[in-house]
Protein backbone atom coordinates (compact mmCIF):
# COMPACT_ATOMS: atom_id res chain seq x y z
CA UNK A 1 0.00 0.00 0.00
CA UNK A 2 3.15 2.49 0.87
CA UNK A 3 4.47 2.22 -2.51
CA UNK A 4 1.18 3.45 -4.28
CA UNK A 5 0.59 6.79 -1.94
CA UNK A 6 -1.23 4.74 1.02
CA UNK A 7 1.07 6.35 4.28
CA UNK A 8 -1.22 4.65 6.95
CA UNK A 9 -1.92 1.11 6.88
CA UNK A 10 -3.79 -1.18 9.61
CA UNK A 11 -4.79 -4.60 9.43
CA UNK A 12 -7.11 -7.04 10.84
CA UNK A 13 -6.95 -10.72 11.70
CA UNK A 14 -9.00 -11.87 9.16
CA UNK A 15 -12.14 -9.93 8.59
CA UNK A 16 -12.57 -9.22 12.55
CA UNK A 17 -12.58 -5.84 13.51
CA UNK A 18 -13.24 -4.74 17.79
CA UNK A 19 -14.95 -2.03 19.03
CA UNK A 20 -11.93 -1.06 20.43
CA UNK A 21 -10.54 -0.75 16.95
CA UNK A 22 -13.16 0.88 15.88
CA UNK A 23 -12.59 3.65 18.45
CA UNK A 24 -9.47 4.12 17.89
CA UNK A 25 -9.99 4.67 14.33
CA UNK A 26 -12.56 7.25 14.96
CA UNK A 27 -9.93 8.84 17.62
CA UNK A 28 -7.31 9.36 14.29
CA UNK A 29 -10.43 10.86 12.73
CA UNK A 30 -8.99 9.95 8.82
CA UNK A 31 -10.49 8.94 5.21
CA UNK A 32 -10.92 4.97 6.32
CA UNK A 33 -10.84 2.59 3.02
CA UNK A 34 -11.79 -0.61 3.39
CA UNK A 35 -10.24 -4.14 1.81
CA UNK A 36 -11.07 -7.23 2.41
CA UNK A 37 -10.39 -9.46 0.07
CA UNK A 38 -12.99 -10.17 -3.03
CA UNK A 39 -14.34 -13.38 -2.38
CA UNK A 40 -17.32 -14.40 -4.87
CA UNK A 41 -17.68 -17.88 -2.92
CA UNK A 42 -18.42 -16.95 0.10
CA UNK A 43 -18.80 -13.22 -0.06
CA UNK A 44 -17.32 -13.16 3.34
CA UNK A 45 -15.03 -9.81 2.54
CA UNK A 46 -18.40 -8.23 0.94
CA UNK A 47 -19.71 -8.75 4.27
CA UNK A 48 -17.55 -7.78 6.21
CA UNK A 49 -17.07 -4.63 4.24
CA UNK A 50 -20.32 -3.61 4.79
CA UNK A 51 -20.79 -4.64 7.97
CA UNK A 52 -17.54 -2.46 9.56
CA UNK A 53 -18.89 0.62 7.30
CA UNK A 54 -22.11 -0.07 9.54
CA UNK A 55 -20.55 0.27 12.77
CA UNK A 56 -18.44 3.22 11.78
CA UNK A 57 -22.02 5.45 11.00
CA UNK A 58 -23.21 3.75 13.87
CA UNK A 59 -20.52 5.77 16.01
CA UNK A 60 -20.91 9.11 13.79
CA UNK A 61 -17.85 8.74 11.85
CA UNK A 62 -17.49 11.95 9.96
CA UNK A 63 -14.32 11.81 7.91
CA UNK A 64 -15.33 9.30 5.22
CA UNK A 65 -15.30 5.32 4.62
CA UNK A 66 -14.14 3.97 1.49
CA UNK A 67 -13.99 0.44 -0.28
CA UNK A 68 -12.10 -1.13 -3.33
CA UNK A 69 -15.07 -2.54 -6.11
CA UNK A 70 -13.04 -5.37 -6.88
CA UNK A 71 -15.61 -6.82 -8.61
CA UNK A 72 -16.25 -4.63 -11.10
CA UNK A 73 -12.35 -5.21 -12.37
CA UNK A 74 -13.59 -8.85 -12.44
CA UNK A 75 -11.09 -9.36 -9.68
CA UNK A 76 -11.52 -12.06 -6.79
CA UNK A 77 -9.37 -13.47 -3.95
CA UNK A 78 -7.01 -12.03 -1.67
CA UNK A 79 -6.00 -8.39 -1.67
CA UNK A 80 -2.65 -9.13 -1.26
CA UNK A 81 -1.79 -11.25 -4.16
CA UNK A 82 -3.06 -8.67 -6.62
CA UNK A 83 -0.53 -7.97 -9.42
CA UNK A 84 1.03 -4.31 -9.50
CA UNK A 85 -1.13 -3.33 -12.69
CA UNK A 86 -3.95 -4.88 -10.66
CA UNK A 87 -3.48 -2.47 -7.64
CA UNK A 88 -3.29 0.36 -9.88
CA UNK A 89 -6.72 -0.29 -11.46
CA UNK A 90 -7.98 -1.10 -8.13
CA UNK A 91 -7.46 2.30 -6.53
CA UNK A 92 -9.07 3.99 -9.60
CA UNK A 93 -12.51 1.83 -8.28
CA UNK A 94 -12.30 3.29 -4.74
CA UNK A 95 -15.98 4.87 -3.69
CA UNK A 96 -17.21 6.33 -1.06
CA UNK A 97 -19.72 4.21 1.55
CA UNK A 98 -20.43 6.94 3.36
Amino acid sequence: AYDYGIKNVVATLSTSVTEKQLQLLRMMNVKIILAFDHDEETQAGQVATQKVAERLKALNYQKGVYTFNLGSLGLSGAIDDLTHVQTLKALKTITKLF
